[in-house]
Order: C-alpha cells, then sequence, then structure tokens
C-alpha cells in the first residue's frame, strides 16, 4: 500500500474529533477524513499513550 501524506489540517481534524465532547468512532473519523481505520487507530493509540484520553472498557 502507498505511503500517502496526510494534510496536517485533516489529522488535527481528526484528533479533535476523537477527543471528549466528541468521542467519535475510530469508523465515524476515518469516513470522515478519508483514510483507513488502522491510520486513526494509531492516532488514538498516540493519544492515550500521551494520557489525552481514556480507552472506555
Amino acid at each position: 500500500m502507498a505511503n500517502h501524506r496526510i494534510a496536517p489540517e485533516l489529522r488535527e481534524r481528526a484528533i479533535m474529533h476523537l477527543m471528549p465532547p466528541f468521542s467519535w468512532s475510530l469508523r465515524q473519523v476515518a469516513d470522515d477524513i478519508g483514510v483507513g481505520i488502522a491510520t486513526v487507530h494509531g492516532w488514538r493509540k498516540q493519544l492515550e499513550l500521551e494520557g489525552l484520553i481514556i480507552r472506555k472498557g
């Protein structure tokens, strides 16, 4: 699979929607900005490691 650069504005938008008060699902964020779920999952994992979001369940 090709490694495409994602515009910083789209990544910031995705991160904003992953965090409260939005807390969108991976699928919602991926569909919104047109990337794969795995990409969004990596971003969410990084936010969890940084302590910016806490995983539910």
